[in-house]
């Protein structure tokens, strides 16, 4: 990764913070929250691993109308991300996966618990500690 694709990086993780700040992200589990808010994201979290599915989309149904997904991009991710994509927009509810596709594609990783270690290993290359 070059200097200029670093910063790019660097404003979709900022577009990232602003947007979580109103809408809520969809995760799978505890260290995909973990990475995130290491990475400085600080908005409201479900985990879908945490309770039955239904149960979760119902909460999110109920008080949102924007929702940014981030599931894992490997298959059981994959499989995942279409169930709740079909959900939700037979609700009305609108999904932003771009973060999910960016970040994780940039970053060389499937995996959203990743993301903050492979993020730090780029940002070292670039700022000396």
């Amino acid at each position: 990764m070059n200097l200029r694709e670093f910063e790019g990086l660097m404003e979709e993780l900022e577009e990232l913070r602003e947007d979580s700040e109103e809408y809520p992200i969809i995760v799978e589990g505890p260290r995909d929250v973990k990475s995130l808010r290491c990475l400085g994201v600080d908005g409201k979290f479900f985990q879908i691993s945490t309770a039955p599915f239904y149960e979760v989309v119902e909460r999110i149904t109920h008080d949102y109308s924007d929702v940014i997904l981030f599931t894992d991009a490997d298959r059981a991710g994959q499989r995942l991300a279409k169930k709740l994509r079909s959900y939700f927009s037979q609700r009305g509810i609108r999904i932003k996966e771009k973060y999910r596709l960016n970040l994780l594609s940039r970053l060389d990783t499937h995996q959203v618990e990743n993301l903050f270690k492979r993020f730090y290993k780029i940002e070292k290359q670039f700022y000396k500690f």
